[in-house]
């Protein structure tokens, strides 16, 4: 149980740390082009407070153990990732960002180079089918797990059991802000914000 303690603090650790790639990022952009700030410069500077207030809140949850709360931040972690791969097949990306900063429309209601509207599904698919992501495959599947704990689903029914007796039949509650989960479900959903977090810096 100890060994397992330690490498949840490890992962936690590990996820943190992502703070100084994501400042480095910022530096570099600051100064590229002599240093001239461009629509796209500024999306993506929104992108990165995002995903670093995202990653600070879910260290908060996960040190609690509010398993409820921390699991929707890996979908808005992930959503991250699909918005910043928008950009990239889209005609004009200084054109998209300017509208996204004014408010003209959700990302959703744009088109890609191929006349696709990018909802996220449709990001997801192209992401995950793109064979330059196949090291990030296995996010496939996070991406449909995690979108259940956006809206009301079984996820959080089924949370309020905290054991089951399969002998006598009977299972007990627990209402209340923490969940406790096996420790390799929280090793599991920490693992998958860090590579959604790489996959932001690739």
């Amino acid at each position: 149980m100890k060994n397992n303690k330690l490498q949840k603090d490890k992962l936690l650790n590990l996820l943190e740390s992502g703070d100084e790639e994501y400042n480095k990022i910022v530096l570099d952009m600051f100064e590229a082009d002599e240093k001239n700030i461009y629509p796209l410069d500024l999306f993506l500077l929104g992108i990165v407070k995002r995903s670093m207030s995202l990653i600070s809140g879910f260290l908060l949850l996960m040190k609690k153990d509010n398993y409820l709360s921390a699991a929707p931040l890996v979908r808005l972690h992930l959503d991250n990732l699909l918005q910043i791969y928008a950009i990239f097949i889209v005609k004009y990306p200084h054109t998209l960002a300017t509208n996204i900063m004014r408010g003209k429309k959700q990302m959703k209601e744009y088109r890609d180079k191929d006349g696709k509207n990018m909802s996220d599904n449709y990001l997801a698919n192209k992401f995950f089918s793109n064979k330059k992501n196949k090291e990030f495959i296995s996010l496939k599947k996070v991406y449909s797990e995690s979108s259940k704990f956006i809206h009301f689903s079984e996820k959080h029914i089924f949370s309020i059991i905290s054991s089951i007796d399969d002998k006598n039949g009977k299972f007990s509650f627990s209402i209340s802000d923490e969940l406790k989960i096996p420790i390799e479900k929280e090793l599991e959903i920490i693992e998958c914000m860090t590579e959604i977090t790489r996959a932001q810096f690739k």
